[in-house]
């Protein structure tokens, strides 16, 4: 168990740290082609996915809880809505693992 716990922090910090070397090295070397800088970008949000997978940790961010605001200021507060709406989709998708 504890091999198990080495090797998959070992693997995370790997991944973060292609990750990090591909974002703030060959990205920004990177002037010519716009397609290679996306792919680039693209290939780091993998990799980074991949990182939080191996780690099997999540977090999610929630919104900060309003003290007091009425229903009616609520619902015309649209950013604060979205927020709710957003985290609430996030937290049933891992509740029920789709």
């Amino acid at each position: 168990m504890e091999k198990e716990k080495l090797s998959k922090y070992s693997n995370t910090r790997l991944l973060n740290s292609l990750s990090s070397v591909i974002k703030n090295v060959f990205i920004p070397l990177e002037n010519k082609s716009n397609d290679l800088k996306s792919t680039l970008a693209k290939f780091t949000s993998q990799v980074n996915h991949s990182a939080q997978q191996v780690s099997g940790t999540i977090n999610i961010e929630l919104p900060s809880p309003i003290e007091e605001i009425s229903d009616a200021e609520a619902i015309k507060n649209v950013d604060l809505m979205l927020k709710y709406e957003t985290s609430l989709v996030i937290l049933f998708l891992f509740k029920f693992d789709c």
